[in-house]
């Protein structure tokens, strides 16, 4: 939910960046991943601990995978 004073957007980027700072905060590891996949057209953002991937769509991911393009440590 987004409040009422925000004046811009909370998507996967927002998001994502979000969860990265507050684990580099509790002293935990994380990369920020941006990524896209074909057919149809989608970019997404999501974070990556050693544990696996958080905030990533798996559900259609099996015929349609995420593809990592760019990876901040």
């Amino acid at each position: 939910m987004i409040p009422s004073w925000w004046p811009g957007r909370i998507a996967c980027m927002e998001i994502s960046l979000a969860t990265v700072i507050a684990t580099g905060l509790t002293g935990r590891q994380a990369r920020w991943v941006l990524g896209a996949r074909f057919l149809p057209d989608a970019a997404h953002a999501w974070a990556e601990v050693p544990e696996g991937a958080v905030g990533r769509d798996i559900g259609d991911a099996v015929d349609r995978p995420w593809i990592p393009v760019l990876a901040v440590p």
